[in-house]
């Protein structure tokens, strides 16, 4: 099973013995932020980690991007070629 946070993968590797599911035979249970808890507890939880600073990182970037490309927003012009440049 994947949870959508490691609270909530908690709660599973609680509630699943209690059913009569042993993990990680029956089920595997996986978390997501792989915060300090997923560490501590029993048995030890499997997660995902992001860089969330590279994350935070990129979006401030394409945010920039946006707003650059807004006031970048160049209408296209054609010349028209008369008598006082030929």
């Amino acid at each position: 099973m994947f949870a959508i946070n490691d609270n909530i993968a908690l709660d599973l590797l609680e509630t699943l013995p209690t059913l009569k599911k042993s993990i990680p035979s029956d089920i595997k249970v996986i978390g997501f932020d792989d915060s300090s808890i997923a560490r501590h507890c029993y048995p030890k939880l499997s997660s995902v980690r992001q860089d969330t600073q590279k994350i935070a990182d990129l979006a401030v970037a394409s945010l920039i991007n946006r707003i650059d490309q807004v006031h970048k927003n160049i209408e296209p012009v054609k010349l028209i070629v008369r008598a006082s440049t030929s």
